[in-house]
């Protein structure tokens, strides 16, 4: 089941700042795009640079707020809280390491 639109992604990338454009130039951008594909929660629409972003995204906003409001920021666009956990949880593991909390 695609829970998760392009739009739902798209959103939540509109709604978090990135400074820099991001790029699939890391193995850690690869494990975070292949974990997030293999939830099926994305479409075939939704770029690999889509969710880089929003992986990117989400650890920035790791850097200064707890881990719940980040997770209420994806519920806000529409993402059903246990995919928003989930997320978060892999943009941790993948991306940003150090904000876990």
């Amino acid at each position: 089941m695609k829970l998760c639109t392009a739009a739902a992604l798209s959103a939540v990338a509109a709604a978090l700042t990135l400074a820099a454009s991001a790029h699939a130039d890391s193995a850690n951008d690869r494990a975070f795009v292949n974990d997030i594909r293999a939830t099926g929660w994305v479409t075939s629409q939704v770029t690999d640079e889509q969710i880089i972003s929003v992986g990117h995204q989400t650890c920035d906003q790791l850097g200064s707020a707890p881990t719940a409001e980040v997770v209420n920021q994806f519920t806000q666009k529409g993402i059903p809280r246990a995919q928003a956990e989930k997320a978060v949880s892999l943009a941790i593991k993948d991306l940003c390491p150090q904000s876990g909390r």
